[in-house]
Protein backbone atom coordinates (compact mmCIF):
# COMPACT_ATOMS: atom_id res chain seq x y z
CA UNK A 1 0.00 0.00 0.00
CA UNK A 2 3.00 2.50 0.05
CA UNK A 3 2.99 2.88 -3.51
CA UNK A 4 -0.75 4.01 -3.17
CA UNK A 5 0.72 6.49 0.05
CA UNK A 6 -1.19 4.74 2.59
CA UNK A 7 0.41 4.48 5.86
CA UNK A 8 0.42 0.59 6.67
CA UNK A 9 -0.35 1.96 9.92
CA UNK A 10 -4.13 3.22 8.64
CA UNK A 11 -4.80 -0.76 7.41
CA UNK A 12 -7.59 -2.93 8.84
CA UNK A 13 -7.60 -6.15 7.86
CA UNK A 14 -10.57 -8.59 8.46
CA UNK A 15 -9.65 -12.08 8.23
CA UNK A 16 -13.26 -12.92 8.58
CA UNK A 17 -15.20 -15.16 11.48
CA UNK A 18 -17.21 -18.03 10.69
CA UNK A 19 -19.74 -19.55 12.27
CA UNK A 20 -18.36 -22.91 14.21
CA UNK A 21 -21.68 -24.07 13.99
CA UNK A 22 -21.00 -24.66 10.43
CA UNK A 23 -17.26 -25.64 10.51
CA UNK A 24 -15.97 -26.86 13.72
CA UNK A 25 -12.48 -25.56 12.10
CA UNK A 26 -13.34 -22.16 11.51
CA UNK A 27 -12.25 -20.12 14.88
CA UNK A 28 -8.94 -21.71 14.68
CA UNK A 29 -8.35 -20.86 10.76
CA UNK A 30 -9.43 -16.69 11.94
CA UNK A 31 -6.70 -17.62 14.47
CA UNK A 32 -4.45 -18.39 12.29
CA UNK A 33 -5.01 -15.96 10.13
CA UNK A 34 -4.41 -12.99 12.84
CA UNK A 35 -1.35 -14.72 13.45
CA UNK A 36 0.24 -14.54 10.31
CA UNK A 37 -1.18 -11.12 9.08
CA UNK A 38 0.64 -9.81 12.17
CA UNK A 39 3.62 -11.64 11.57
CA UNK A 40 4.19 -10.82 7.81
CA UNK A 41 2.99 -6.96 8.30
CA UNK A 42 3.46 -5.65 12.11
CA UNK A 43 2.46 -2.13 11.40
CA UNK A 44 -1.08 -3.04 9.94
CA UNK A 45 -4.39 -2.98 12.45
CA UNK A 46 -6.74 -6.31 12.85
CA UNK A 47 -10.30 -6.26 13.29
CA UNK A 48 -13.14 -8.87 13.33
CA UNK A 49 -17.12 -9.00 14.09
CA UNK A 50 -16.89 -11.00 16.94
CA UNK A 51 -20.19 -12.53 17.30
CA UNK A 52 -19.99 -14.43 13.96
CA UNK A 53 -18.13 -17.03 15.73
CA UNK A 54 -21.21 -18.17 18.26
CA UNK A 55 -24.12 -17.81 15.61
CA UNK A 56 -25.95 -20.85 16.04
CA UNK A 57 -24.63 -21.96 19.22
CA UNK A 58 -26.47 -21.98 22.71
CA UNK A 59 -24.90 -19.99 25.34
CA UNK A 60 -23.25 -17.76 22.43
CA UNK A 61 -21.34 -15.27 25.34
CA UNK A 62 -19.56 -17.70 26.76
CA UNK A 63 -18.02 -18.65 23.15
CA UNK A 64 -17.16 -14.86 22.33
CA UNK A 65 -15.57 -14.10 25.28
CA UNK A 66 -12.96 -17.16 24.93
CA UNK A 67 -12.51 -16.53 21.27
CA UNK A 68 -11.91 -13.10 22.02
CA UNK A 69 -9.38 -13.51 24.44
CA UNK A 70 -7.94 -16.26 22.21
CA UNK A 71 -8.00 -13.86 19.26
CA UNK A 72 -6.48 -11.00 21.35
CA UNK A 73 -3.42 -13.18 22.40
CA UNK A 74 -2.80 -14.08 18.72
CA UNK A 75 -2.59 -9.95 17.82
CA UNK A 76 -5.90 -9.07 17.47
CA UNK A 77 -6.13 -5.02 17.81
CA UNK A 78 -10.29 -4.43 16.93
CA UNK A 79 -13.57 -6.23 17.34
CA UNK A 80 -17.10 -5.15 16.73
CA UNK A 81 -19.00 -6.38 20.28
CA UNK A 82 -21.66 -5.84 22.18
CA UNK A 83 -20.40 -2.97 24.67
CA UNK A 84 -23.24 -3.56 27.53
CA UNK A 85 -21.53 -7.40 27.61
CA UNK A 86 -20.01 -6.63 31.39
CA UNK A 87 -18.01 -10.22 31.13
CA UNK A 88 -16.87 -9.73 27.49
CA UNK A 89 -15.92 -6.17 28.69
CA UNK A 90 -14.08 -8.14 31.53
CA UNK A 91 -12.19 -10.42 29.52
CA UNK A 92 -11.12 -7.51 27.25
CA UNK A 93 -9.44 -5.39 29.43
CA UNK A 94 -7.81 -8.75 31.21
CA UNK A 95 -6.57 -9.66 28.00
CA UNK A 96 -5.17 -6.61 26.94
CA UNK A 97 -3.21 -6.02 30.03
CA UNK A 98 -2.50 -9.87 30.14
CA UNK A 99 -1.03 -9.23 26.56
CA UNK A 100 1.20 -6.23 27.12
CA UNK A 101 -1.23 -4.36 25.88
CA UNK A 102 -2.13 -2.12 28.49
CA UNK A 103 0.56 -0.10 30.14
CA UNK A 104 0.98 -0.70 34.04
CA UNK A 105 -2.62 -2.20 33.85
CA UNK A 106 -4.12 1.54 33.76
CA UNK A 107 -6.95 0.53 31.39
CA UNK A 108 -7.89 -2.47 33.42
CA UNK A 109 -7.66 -0.76 36.57
CA UNK A 110 -9.58 2.27 35.57
CA UNK A 111 -12.46 0.11 34.21
CA UNK A 112 -12.47 -1.68 37.61
CA UNK A 113 -12.66 1.69 39.39
CA UNK A 114 -15.52 2.94 37.06
CA UNK A 115 -17.49 0.01 38.37
CA UNK A 116 -17.96 -1.04 34.54
CA UNK A 117 -16.98 -4.99 36.16
CA UNK A 118 -19.49 -7.29 37.74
Amino acid sequence: MKAVGIPLDNLYIDPLVYPLATNDQSALATLDAIDKIMKEFPCVHTICGLTNVSYGLPNRKLVNRTFLVMAIARGLDSAILDPLDKQLFEALKASLMVAGKDEFCIQYITAFREGRFE
